[in-house]
């Protein structure tokens, strides 16, 4: 855990929950889609594009993150009908206007 002390805040980060460092990519394969992690496992990259400003940049990011999940899990299941893995995402970045590029494993069995 990395504490960061901010006179008057405490900001505390925890990578515990990221499900990045169950696979080792290469850096030039960190984002690109159909990366294999292992054997088993394929990496799906999907981005949501945002147009809507009308609403929290935080708010439009988090329904993109969802849309672009979906978009991925969608892909996923039309490549590999027999697979029942609903994916794990791996991680998230903030795209223009708070849209959002998703990186996603699948198994593929």
């Amino acid at each position: 855990m990395i504490r960061f002390f901010i006179p008057g805040l405490v900001v505390i980060l925890s990578g515990a929950s990221c499900a990045s460092r169950d696979y080792v990519v290469a850096d030039a394969d960190f984002w690109r889609d159909g990366a294999a992690l292992d054997g088993k496992h394929v990496q799906l990259v999907e981005t949501q594009a945002s147009a809507k400003l009308t609403a929290p940049a935080a708010q439009q990011f988090a329904e993109s993150c969802r849309a672009a999940e979906a978009k991925a899990q969608a892909r996923f299941r039309a490549g590999f009908p027999q697979s029942k893995d609903s994916g794990k995402r791996l991680g998230e970045k903030f795209e223009l206007h708070a849209g959002c590029t998703v990186r996603m494993a699948f198994s593929r069995e």
